[in-house]
């Protein structure tokens, strides 16, 4: 994976519940992966996306718009994933 560039970074808000986002096993954080070709590494309350810049924007867009979901009380799974995955490819990053 390209590396000429800084990894994008992302810092969860003191107090969230990241097991929701990162799904059983990390299940939800390997499908973004695997649609992105990137690799998401976490760490506490840092996330750490690893690829070129447009796919780490596009997987930030994805992991943020999963959050919002995630802060307003609604389970997320992974057909919630695989959605916002679909749409995040879409996005113009």
């Amino acid at each position: 994976m390209p590396t000429d560039h800084e990894n994008k970074k992302m810092t969860l808000a003191d107090g969230f519940d990241a097991r929701e986002l990162f799904g059983n096993n990390d299940a939800h954080i390997k499908l973004i992966e695997d649609a992105f070709q990137v690799q998401i590494i976490t760490r506490g309350e840092t996330i750490t996306i690893q690829g070129t810049e447009v796919d780490e924007a596009h997987v930030a867009a994805v992991l943020e718009a999963l959050v919002s979901v995630i802060l307003k009380d609604i389970h997320v799974d992974e057909r919630d994933v695989t959605q916002a995955i679909k749409n995040g490819a879409k996005w113009d990053c």
